[in-house]
């Protein structure tokens, strides 16, 4: 009898650490994302602007799609709400300077055929997206064992100032018997707003101290932007001339793709 309560007592004694110790890893403490926000944030921006011209007066401006990239960066704030352990709904909105533009020329048509008629036609066009806001809601989710990283999707609406600039210059030379020359210019350099949608997903995660960091991919459509361009020239047959203006619509249909990353400093305490 003596010998098993000695052997039960050695057995609790080399027993109690593994049972005081717990079967599993302790899951980390609950990050609470409740709260508002402020930051900074800088990426690159590439997408492509399609402009077009459809009732050009004088006939021969082609479509154009050129390729827009640049630096972008700004500042963002928000607000956030944790209704649950693993669910985050907020509101952010942001304001974003931009370098992203794209321009492209080329000589359209030209050539001479000796004794019958020289021609050319030159054009250049180019887009600037000269800034750009969203206002959006965000759906995170948080993973119990990654309370610290919020996975979100975005979207919401876009507003952006577009800058859209056309320059045409067309020569035609008849020769005799019938001397006639025409010539005309078209320009057109318009800053317009526009609003239109922004949606895209993202990661943001704690870095302590009330301070988190964020890595966001946005698509934004812009649609298109409509305004006027102006033509001027001149008609001559044997010396005498008159002025041709006119007043023609272009579009522009711009869209972009934001890689960026970022900090916010939360208010209040995360935990």
């Amino acid at each position: 009898m003596k010998k098993i309560f000695l052997a039960g007592v050695a057995a609790a004694y080399w027993c109690a650490p593994a049972l005081a110790a717990p079967p599993y890893q302790a899951v980390p403490a609950a990050y609470n994302w409740t709260g508002c926000y402020v930051g900074g944030n800088v990426g690159y921006s590439s997408g492509q602007s399609k402009i077009n011209v459809p009732d050009d007066p004088f006939g021969g401006f082609p479509s154009q799609t050129l390729r827009t990239d640049g630096v972008i960066g700004g500042l963002q704030g928000g607000c956030n709400v944790q209704p649950s352990r693993n669910w985050v709904w907020g509101l952010e909105t942001d304001f974003q300077w931009s370098g992203q533009k794209g321009a492209h020329e080329q000589m359209v048509a030209g050539g001479t055929v000796p004794g019958v008629i020289t021609s050319s036609l030159i054009d250049t066009t180019g887009t600037k997206l000269r800034w750009l806001g969203t206002l959006r809601s965000r759906v995170g989710f948080v993973a119990d064992g990654m309370p610290n990283v919020l996975w979100y999707g975005t979207g919401g609406l876009a507003y952006a100032e577009v800058r859209t600039s056309m320059i045409e210059n067309s020569f035609e030379f008849f020769f005799p018997p019938v001397n006639v020359t025409e010539t005309h210019v078209l320009s057109a350099a318009e800053n317009k707003m526009k609003y239109g949608l922004a949606v895209g997903v993202g990661a943001e995660a704690a870095l302590g101290n009330n301070w988190t960091w964020k890595i966001e991919y946005l698509y934004v459509d812009l649609g298109s932007i409509h305004g006027t361009s102006s033509w001027s020239g001149q008609f001559c047959v044997n010396g005498a001339c008159s002025p041709t203006p006119a007043t023609g619509g272009y579009s522009n249909k711009m869209i972009d793709n934001i890689v960026r990353v970022g900090f916010n400093y939360r208010f209040g305490d995360p935990r």
